[in-house]
C-alpha cells in the first residue's frame, strides 16, 4: 500500500510538471541561429544582433560543427551596453504554463585570422536579463585570454528565483567586449544553453480530481496484482 502510494505521488508530480532541462540550446548546426527547443510548454526565438556589431556563424571553427562569430570593438563592459555588442534570445511559455529557470550556459573562444598565439584578442563575455531591463550582470564576466589562442572554455550562470515561476517571457542578452579594433579578430560563441522546467498552471493542464482518484485506484489494483505474483 505505502509502495502504491509513492507511485502515485511520483506520477501527480510528473503530471504538473513538464520536465524539460535543457529548454533550448543554440549549437549552429546546418548554420541555423534557430534554438533546439525540446520543451513543447515553451518557445525559443532565433539568436539575433544586437544594434553594434554584425555576428556570422563560423563553420569552420566551434566546439561542435560550428560556432558563431562576433568582433566587439569596446574597451569595456560599459561601452559594450551602450553601443549594443550583444547576442540576444527570447524565452517564452506556452498559454497555461510557467518558466523555472535553472542556468544559462554557453561555451566561449577568442579567434584570429593571424597565425601566432601572440595574435589572439582578450574577449570578455557577460550576460544580462530583460527582468531588471539589462541593468546588471547575472554573474561575474568570463574572459578568454590571449594565452587561451582559441581554445573554448565553460561558462555556467545560475539563474535565482527571479526566474522561477515566470508567466512571461524573458530575454538574455550576452555581451562582449574585447581589447582592440582588429576587423580579423573576434569572439567565438558556441552551445549556447537554457535549462529549466516548465510548470503547469492553468487547471485545463492539472488533471481534474476524478482523474487523480482514477490513477490511485489503478495504482493500486496494480500493487495487488503485483503482490499476488509474488505470493
Amino acid at each position: 500500500m505505502r509502495s502504491a502510494l509513492s507511485s502515485f505521488g511520483l506520477i501527480a508530480l510528473l503530471t504538473v510538471r513538464a520536465w524539460a532541462d535543457p529548454l533550448a540550446v543554440y549549437n549552429f548546426d546546418g548554420s541555423s541561429r534557430g534554438a533546439v527547443d525540446v520543451d513543447s510548454n515553451s518557445v525559443a526565438t532565433l539568436l539575433t544582433d544586437g544594434p553594434g556589431f554584425k555576428s556570422s556563424i563560423d563553420t569552420t571553427r566551434g566546439n561542435g560543427p560550428a560556432s558563431i562569430s562576433v568582433n566587439s570593438m569596446q574597451a569595456d563592459n560599459a561601452n559594450a551596453v551602450t553601443a549594443g555588442d550583444y547576442l540576444s534570445f527570447t524565452i517564452s511559455p506556452t498559454s497555461g504554463f510557467a518558466l523555472d529557470l535553472t542556468n544559462l550556459s554557453f561555451d566561449f573562444a577568442n579567434y584570429t585570422n593571424k597565425k601566432g598565439s601572440k595574435k589572439f584578442p582578450v574577449e570578455s563575455f557577460f550576460v544580462r536579463s530583460s527582468l531588471d531591463n539589462f541593468g546588471s550582470n547575472l554573474a561575474t564576466q568570463v574572459t578568454a585570454t590571449k594565452q587561451s589562442a582559441g581554445k573554448f572554455n565553460t561558462a555556467s550562470i545560475t539563474l535565482g528565483p527571479a526566474f522561477n515561476n515566470a508567466t512571461g517571457s524573458i530575454e538574455f542578452r550576452i555581451y562582449v567586449q574585447d581589447n582592440m579594433n582588429k576587423a580579423n579578430r573576434g569572439a567565438l560563441l558556441d552551445n549556447i544553453t537554457l535549462n529549466g522546467t516548465t510548470i503547469a498552471t492553468s487547471p485545463e493542464q492539472v488533471p481534474e480530481p476524478a482523474v487523480w482518484m482514477l490513477m490511485g485506484v489503478g495504482l493500486l489494483i496494480g500493487a495487488q496484482g503485483l503482490r499476488r505474483k509474488r505470493i
